[in-house]
């Protein structure tokens, strides 16, 4: 039987010029990351499962990890994310490094998905990572390092926008102010990411499968209008939630001194899917009509 000349699905050959093209894109996120103090690192391409299973969501593990079980009898798994990895290996050495710590690396990673636009099975993500600085200074960088990463490729803020929010302020939301549960947190979480691809027709429907009462669905609603960083601190003060509006409202002052306002905008529907997200999320839009996505 003749072998297959394709490779497996969802991967790519990269002939001499794709490569060339790869290797570009390549050096000018280095040259980025280096510029701002990052270090190079890199990890194994196995890991055992159990760490992901500590650090992951259980879609990742159940549905999207390439797993085997090893000669040894060891349950493992091809990486298909670089986080636990890099936060196993910085808790090897953190005690005796000094701080701030500001670690890159662009991994090859491969998750079980479906083959779609813009998304494949084996694919490289660029990881910058910094640990131990003052209040929300690093979260403000790694949003210098993402914008300037985009200017360096020729990019200006009328090709794209960083759509943010804060995982604290949404917490609140839901079990604060709405008193939901964590299961009912849980479902909710999934609802807002799935809030701007479905009808509202859809939303109101999943809202009422979680039953909540009539006041907390208000809550919600009025949570996924918010458009702007100064109605997220109107809700929040009207809410008597001060202490994380200020907090919010400082670390909104921070990215306007590090020159970042014209490239920001407040979404509410920005949560990220990993439970490891607990503070500033963010995901970066192309504007192009055409291109609408993340």
């Amino acid at each position: 039987m003749a072998l297959n000349k394709q490779p497996y699905r969802g991967t790519r050959d990269f002939f001499p010029k794709d490569k060339r093209i790869r290797d570009y894109l390549f050096s000018i996120m280095s040259k980025t990351a280096e510029s701002f103090g990052y270090e190079s690192y890199d990890g194994p391409l196995l890991e055992e499962v159990e760490l992901y299973k500590a650090k992951s969501v259980e879609e990742l593990i159940n549905e999207q990890i390439y797993s085997f079980t090893d000669r040894g009898e060891r349950f493992v798994a091809i990486r298909p994310e670089m986080t636990p990895t890099l936060a196993r290996m910085v808790a090897q050495v953190h005690r005796e490094s000094s701080k701030p710590l500001r670690w890159y690396s662009i991994p090859n990673v491969l998750r079980y998905e479906k083959p779609q636009r813009g998304r494949v099975r084996e694919h490289w993500q660029l990881n910058c990572d910094i640990f131990g600085t003052a209040g929300r200074l690093g979260e403000v960088e790694i949003l210098q390092v993402a914008v300037e990463l985009l200017l360096n490729y020729g990019a200006s803020s009328s090709h794209f926008e960083v759509l943010l929010n804060d995982r604290a302020i949404v917490d609140i939301t839901f079990k604060t102010l709405m008193g939901a549960s964590e299961e009912q947190t849980y479902r909710l979480y999934k609802i807002v990411d799935k809030a701007k691809k479905i009808t509202h027709e859809a939303l109101q429907k999943m809202v009422k499968e979680i039953n909540l009462s009539s006041s907390s669905e208000n809550i919600f609603y009025n949570y996924l209008k918010l458009s702007t960083f100064e109605e997220v601190r109107l809700f929040l003060e009207s809410n008597n939630q001060h202490e994380i509006a200020a907090q919010f409202s400082g670390f909104i002052e921070q990215t306007k001194m590090a020159n970042l306002t014209e490239f920001l905008k407040y979404d509410p529907t920005i949560v990220r899917g990993l439970d490891y997200y607990t503070g500033i999320v963010f995901e970066i839009f192309d504007k192009h009509p055409d291109n609408r996505r993340a």
